[in-house]
């Protein structure tokens, strides 16, 4: 529950117990951000399908339903990706992938998306370089999107924003979303040295 803890602001001396109770009771139906991996915004954008769900029924589906089928739920975090990155977890299921990465795969600092490297962000951030990956990712979706910090040599969120005025209202998560959603078919550029239109369009589906 650190993530929701760190993402709610009004939650800070909530402890675990309290952090779940409010997120079932009360922070899914609000749209709060509950997991570095899951987005709801993204889940109900990118399947065409769902477009009429709230967050608490999208909530339902993605538990029931979504993660098996392997539908795309997150910027960051895709399942296929996930698997094609590591070969040795090809035998799992799309439930056994999710389970490893948050499990396993983030404190081993395995490779799972184009727009974030643990060993990248540790690297180029000096003040983070005590932080466990799971702090990092923590990190990079509450403060570091907003601060402007490189997570990858491809995808730079200062730089994004920055020279995509039009996006100057985005803030967090989504302007993540917004890269991997539009942006890269769009021919906007991410990085200093990676256009959009040069980016492989696989890497973020």
């Amino acid at each position: 529950m650190s993530f929701y803890r760190a993402s709610s602001s009004d939650l800070p001396d909530f402890n675990n117990g309290q952090l779940l109770n409010h997120l079932v009771n009360h922070g899914v139906a609000e749209g709060r951000s509950f997991s570095p991996n899951v987005s709801l915004n993204y889940y109900r954008a990118n399947n065409s399908d769902l477009t009429g769900f709230n967050n608490e029924q999208l909530f339902i589906h993605l538990k029931d339903a979504g993660i098996s089928e392997g539908r795309s739920f997150s910027a960051f975090f895709n399942l296929i990706k996930y698997k094609n990155y590591n070969s040795d977890l090809y035998s799992l299921s799309n439930s056994q992938l999710l389970n490893h990465f948050e499990i396993n795969g983030i404190n081993e600092g395995r490779q799972f998306s184009p727009l974030f490297d643990f060993n990248y962000y540790r690297a180029n951030n000096q003040d983070l370089t005590n932080l466990s990956n799971s702090q990092l990712l923590q990190h990079f979706e509450i403060n570091g999107i907003n601060e402007g910090r490189k997570s990858s040599p491809s995808f730079d969120a200062g730089y994004y924003k920055a020279n995509n005025p039009d996006l100057a209202f985005l803030q967090g998560i989504n302007l993540v979303e917004h890269f991997g959603f539009s942006g890269v078919f769009e021919g906007r550029q991410a990085a200093n040295d990676y256009a959009g239109n040069a980016f492989s369009l696989a890497n973020c589906q």
